[in-house]
């Protein structure tokens, strides 16, 4: 019924608004529907008419009322009971978590052996007359989520779960419009003392606030668990490394005594923090106080989240910790350049890095208190007997997105650029948020609440995932994408060692996930990558291009900007060349994922014999995966002229010869029509990117297009009720630029569509020819 209730689709005959599960419906006309703001005009919408309200949810409800009498009725009649039993509660059918249902009639005792019962058609009045009648477990459940969301609307859309150990109560108001539960309470066993329903589960006890002795105890089993018991290398490891060049010396004493400490090569351990600076800019190291902060930093003008940090480290016994802003010089370009080259090791290195997730700015700090809907509210479940036996809780909001198995909502970091490779570099992580502390390492992700628990020492153990990862071809790039639900998210190197699972990695999560976050100067878009931008330079020995790696530049340059909101202005100032994503301030995915072929074979996309002939980036400073002032890249492949054409829909190449059926043109950004020479010197019209906010006037053109992929033929079910094989080739769409004769400009990708046949001869017409992109 829940199914039914998405899927109905009833549209309002005056403003076609959908009308979402309550509309009105004509007397006379059956197929004339009102919404409900519309039904006010009827008289002049529908003049003579009469309407009745139809109300799905409450339908729902009914049925599912009448089906769970028919179940009553059932086992009555095969108990060879002769009638309905007396007593039964009308909302949660006697249901209750030591007995379940029909075991506790008042007129028979069966070996019941349900696990558990269910209904998603319940509203909030329906619990509370069920408690005023005298219904014991509705009762509690009414009486706990008043008192835990005391604003409960009557008509609240609720989904009730009993189990043995536990039950919960869901609102569903949102989910029936395509969206996520508003809350979820759990009510469990009150872990102060013995409950009165013996079968329910004690709820996880969680600390009063992030300064209490149980998160540290905490932290130190999760560390203890992860050097002794780990198998990965980088848990078991020793847990000291060489300090980097400056670290902030914790002594003593309560406020402890901190100061800026210069290493000589010490062995030592030392944390990290991933933090957001916000807009707090008063504790930074610069060539004014350098000399000051080596003599004593004082604790009390720091800001929050480095006075909580460096709580954390001293109560762990930890005697160094690495915060960017106060052990690199802020002021000196030279400094920040060699230090940001060394992240990859910094946070690699640390033995602990805390991960400030709640705190939006450094003013914020992130150990406080425990909101009390996540510690749990006390209930009674006998009232007035002052025995407050049950806990109910709030639900921890754990994200489920694929980018992160250890994110929960509104976590801060999960939105810098920066925050993202401290994080995955990070040999051991603790999140603070606002509900819970949260832990992540090579071989394990957990949580206090115990519901993200992945992973060694855990119900779902990475050994079992093994076979499966070794089992894959070097090159099936088909189905490696699905293998990021086995793996750590935040971790995606952890695992793949072959050079092609290091790359998909770098395509299908590293680029997406970055691109998306934010970065406060929009020149840090390569150096807030670089760190990992280095561990893969290790793992695959390959050179980096700007964001692009040589040995897979075939497929690093199938890269496009989502399709909404479409293409913008290119951006004002340099970033990087146009072959690379880095030259963009947009969000950047790879999408060949989606044209997969259901066959392997040694080349996924076809050999389509790219050869790269020269390739170089020059690079702005001493990182040598940071910013870059200048690059191109040479190549020589197969390419076909296109017409590339602008207008009021937007930006299309029109092809349709020898027997295209379709062409698919995702544009990097905002076009227009240049005029400029070429390598010979002779006048030439084509299409350059345009920084300009509106599109330029319409214009059409002739553009080149490289071949970069050849899928083989495959099914392509369009209509889901026919299929047929379909060709499809991936092209690289240039445009010779006006400021470098001769050269090249990247513009976008387009997908060009051919049938079986068609396909191979298309490939004949084109030619192989030379391109320098910059």
């Amino acid at each position: 019924m829940d199914d039914l209730f998405r899927r109905t689709k009833t549209f309002c005959n005056n403003c076609r608004k959908r009308t979402l599960g309550m509309w009105n419906r004509c007397f006379d006309c059956p197929n004339f529907i009102l919404c409900p703001d519309c039904l006010q005009h009827a008289a002049q919408i529908h003049p003579g008419h009469s309407f009745r309200k139809v109300d799905l949810a409450m339908t729902l409800r009914e049925l599912q009322f009448v089906q769970d009498l028919s179940l009553l009725a059932e086992r009555t009649e095969r108990m060879g009971l002769s009638k309905t039993p007396r007593n039964c509660c009308p909302t949660c059918f006697n249901h209750h978590p030591t007995e379940f249902g029909f075991a506790r009639w008042d007129d028979a005792r069966i070996d019941d052996s349900m696990d558990g019962w269910s209904s998603s058609n319940l509203i909030f009045s329906d619990i509370r007359a069920s408690a005023d009648r005298g219904c014991e477990l509705c009762s509690v459940v009414y009486r706990g989520l008043l008192k835990a969301n005391p604003g409960i609307a009557d008509h609240a859309f609720l989904l009730w779960e009993i189990k043995r150990d536990y039950f919960r109560v869901a609102d569903l108001a949102k989910n029936f419009l395509g969206e996520d539960e508003k809350w979820t309470y759990y009510f469990n066993a009150n872990p102060a003392g013995p409950p009165t329903w013996g079968t329910l589960k004690p709820a996880v006890e969680l600390g009063a606030s992030f300064y209490a002795k149980e998160c540290y105890d905490k932290i130190r089993y999760w560390l203890q668990a992860c050097e002794q018991k780990h198998a990965h290398p980088n848990c078991s490891r020793s847990g000291k490394a060489t300090l980097p060049r400056r670290v902030i010396a914790i002594g003593q004493g309560i406020p402890p005594k901190v100061h800026l400490h210069e290493t000589e090569g010490e062995v030592d351990r030392y944390i990290a923090v991933s933090h957001c600076w916000g807009d707090c800019s008063s504790a930074k190291m610069t060539t004014d106080n350098l000399a000051q902060m080596q003599k004593q930093i004082s604790f009390q003008n720091l800001p929050k989240t480095f006075r909580d940090a460096i709580t954390v480290a001293q109560n762990l016994g930890i005697q160094y910790i690495w915060i960017d802003s106060l052990c690199i010089i802020q002021n000196s370009v030279q400094d920040w350049e060699v230090e940001s080259a060394k992240m990859c090791d910094i946070y690699s290195d640390a033995y602990l890095v805390i991960v400030a997730a709640s705190a939006a700015s450094d003013n914020i700090g992130f150990l406080q208190d425990r909101p009390q809907l996540y510690k749990g509210v006390p209930i009674e479940s006998n009232p007035g007997s002052g025995r407050e036996d049950i806990l109910l809780r709030r639900t921890i909001p754990h994200s489920a997105t694929r980018e992160s198995r250890s994110s929960i909502v509104n976590n801060r970091v999960d939105s810098r650029a920066w925050c993202m490779q401290e994080v995955m570099l990070a040999r051991r992580s603790v999140y603070f948020h606002e509900a819970e502390m949260l832990w992540e390492c090579h071989s394990s992700t957990d949580c206090e609440c115990g519901d993200i628990a992945y992973g060694e020492g855990t119900r779902t153990p990475v050994a079992d995932q093994e076979p499966i990862i070794a089992s894959l071809g070097p090159w099936e790039y088909a189905f490696i994408h699905t293998m990021w639900e086995m793996q750590y998210p935040l971790k995606p190197f952890s695992k793949f060692r072959s050079e092609a699972f290091t790359y998909e990695a770098w395509k299908y999560y590293v680029v997406p996930s970055f691109t998306k976050r934010k970065l406060t100067r929009t020149s840090d878009r390569l150096p807030a990558l670089s760190g990992i931008a280095a561990l893969v330079a290790r793992q695959c020995n390959d050179e980096y291009l700007a964001g692009i790696w040589r040995r897979d530049i075939k497929m690093c340059l199938l890269w496009t900007i989502s399709k909404t909101p479409g293409p913008a202005p290119a951006y004002d100032k340099y970033l990087a060349p146009s072959f690379s994503w880095a030259s963009l301030n947009r969000d950047v995915f790879y999408n060949m994922v989606l044209l997969r072929s259901y066959k392997t074979s040694p080349h996924m996309y076809g050999d389509v014999d790219i050869k790269v002939l020269e390739a170089q980036v020059t690079l702005s400073g001493a990182n040598p995966f940071g910013a870059v002032s200048g690059g191109c890249l040479r190549v020589s492949g197969h390419a076909q002229e296109l017409n590339l054409e602008s207008g009021p829909e937007g930006y299309k190449i029109t092809y349709r010869q020898n027997g295209c059926t379709r062409s698919e043109f995702l544009a990097d950004t905002h076009l227009e029509e240049v005029r400029g020479l070429d390598e010979d010197g002779k006048p030439t019209i084509s299409v350059n990117r345009s920084i300009q906010k509106t599109p330029a006037k319409p214009f059409a053109a002739l553009v080149d297009g490289l071949l970069l992929a050849d899928v083989p033929p495959f099914y392509y079910d369009a209509s889901r009720t026919m299929r047929y094989e379909l060709h499809q080739y991936a092209l690289l769409i240039l445009g010779q630029s006006a400021l470098h004769p001769g050269k090249y400009q990247r513009l976008g990708i387009v997908y060009l569509d051919f049938g079986l046949e068609t396909g191979p001869k298309w490939f004949a017409g084109t030619r192989e020819v030379e391109f320098c992109i910059v």
